[in-house]
């Protein structure tokens, strides 16, 4: 009899026996009874530390772990009669170790995974998930706050410029009432507070234009002439100014959009994503190193002073940063297949829209991206001369529409380019891009939605 055996040890034991565990105890057979006790000497050499260091875990399909794995001897998943008849086999337990060794993919069942690793690793993988699903909900808040809040000042700034340049465009208006001031000046009578005079276009209208008496209309035209000069430097300054706005906030709201669709965890490679994010705004300068980043830096490089091996490792550090950058450049785009067959790369970051317009691109390739808002680089890889079918088209250019903010409309516009079109935008921000002059782009109507399910399969 078995004593002190778990409703959960006993359906483990049940199942890499080969056995049903809902299975009634009078119509099992002897053979059956004899593999289940195989499995329970399994069991007590484990606890006794006779099976190797640590427990073996064993992954089934709906979710559910093994720790009774050895090597040769895989879990199972409930079986008909039929086929427990068809596993049976052998007299002695010598015989039945032999066969559950030699038993094939077909007769353990379609439910064992092939995942396997020690119990402890098992723990960590777990527990190094729900750790990195925590940092990521606190990053994620981190980031979408400080960017959100940065984009609220980014644009009053820019709406400032705009109505001032607005302002300042119209420095030829006082000029030319100042003109028309001085050519009737042998008109005035001393004390008058305004001038009724022909305007210069030749229509016969009147204008209307007020005057300091206390100055006189000599001086009064002289202050707007310095008032229209004032007025044209500061449009001459302004513009930049609110290029590099605009640039600024084009920038910030693409980054606000990777944010918000990068919302849910879903593996570490999220967390590594908005990493780079983190890394990214505080390179630009939108958010310092927190004390925890700047130490794990430190311990990284090994500290500041270093000696000649310190120097060698350093070096070997770098190299290896350097691949861990270049495997993170990569890891910012997603891959996907044309309808027919070629291969669709679309930036999750602007560290993977820049990645892929500028290394990864050639000019036998297509560009994609959704018109005049934000959104990622899409790219569609083609060899020298071959030519992509309008589907092929029309998928990537759903593509580039769905990650972007245009993903909740039923349609939107998406350019699409040879990348040789492709310059690097002014201001130095990354993944900002600009169309070079004579630039030959074909726009393109995006459905969204039609890539909904084999977009969903990439997030």
């Amino acid at each position: 009899a078995y004593v002190c055996v778990s409703p959960s040890l006993a359906t483990e034991l049940a199942l890499c026996a080969g056995l049903d565990p809902k299975q009634k105890a009078d119509s099992v057979s002897a053979d059956e009874y004899a593999r289940l006790h195989v499995q329970w000497r399994r069991w007590l050499a484990v606890l006794m530390g006779e099976e190797g260091d640590d427990f073996r875990a064993g992954r089934l399909k709906d979710g559910n772990w093994t720790v009774l794995y050895k090597e040769g001897v895989e879990a199972y998943v409930p079986q008909t009669e039929a086929s427990h008849a068809e596993a049976a086999g052998g007299d002695s337990e010598m015989d039945i170790e032999a066969e559950l060794a030699a038993m094939s993919k077909n007769q353990r069942g379609e439910g064992w995974l092939g995942e396997v690793s020690p119990i402890n690793a098992m723990l960590d993988k777990y527990y190094a998930q729900l750790s990195a699903k925590e940092k990521f909900t606190q990053l994620h808040q981190v980031l979408l706050t400080k960017v959100q809040g940065r984009v609220r000042k980014v644009r009053e700034k820019v709406r400032g410029f705009q109505e001032r340049l607005a302002d300042s465009v119209e420095y030829d208006q006082p000029k030319e009432l100042a003109d028309m001031l001085m050519a009737n000046v042998h008109r005035y009578d001393g004390r008058a507070e305004e001038m009724v005079v022909e305007d210069f276009s030749g229509t016969g209208n009147m204008v209307t234009i007020p005057i300091d008496p206390f100055k006189g209309p000599v001086a009064t035209a002289q202050g707007m002439y310095k008032r229209s000069q004032k007025l044209r430097r500061s449009a001459a300054a302004l513009e930049p100014l609110l290029e590099e706005g605009q640039a600024e906030l084009d920038y910030l709201l693409q980054v606000e959009v990777t944010l918000e669709q990068t919302s849910a965890f879903e593996g570490v490679a999220d967390l590594q994503m908005l990493e780079d994010v983190r890394d990214e705004i505080i390179e630009a300068g939108y958010m310092r190193k927190s004390a925890a980043l700047q130490l794990a830096e430190t311990k990284a490089s090994g500290g500041r002073k270093q000696g000649g091996r310190a120097k060698g490792k350093a070096q070997q550090q770098g190299k290896k940063g350097a691949a861990l950058k270049a495997a993170s450049e990569m890891s910012g785009t997603r891959k996907f297949v044309s309808p027919g067959g070629l291969p669709v790369l679309v930036g999750k970051n602007n560290r993977g829209n820049e990645h892929l317009t500028h290394n990864v691109a050639a000019n036998t390739d297509l560009w994609f991206h959704v018109h005049g808002i934000p959104g990622s680089h899409t790219l569609l890889r083609l060899q020298a001369g071959q030519e992509p079918s309008e589907e092929d088209v029309q998928f990537a250019a759903n593509l580039a529409a769905y990650f972007s903010r245009a993903r909740g409309s039923t349609q939107s516009l998406v350019d699409c380019v040879s990348p040789k079109y492709i310059g690097r935008a002014k201001g130095g921000h990354l993944g900002m891009v600009t169309l070079k002059q004579n630039s030959e782009v074909k726009t393109i109507w995006a459905r969204p939605d039609d890539v909904h399910q084999v977009a969903e399969a990439h997030l």
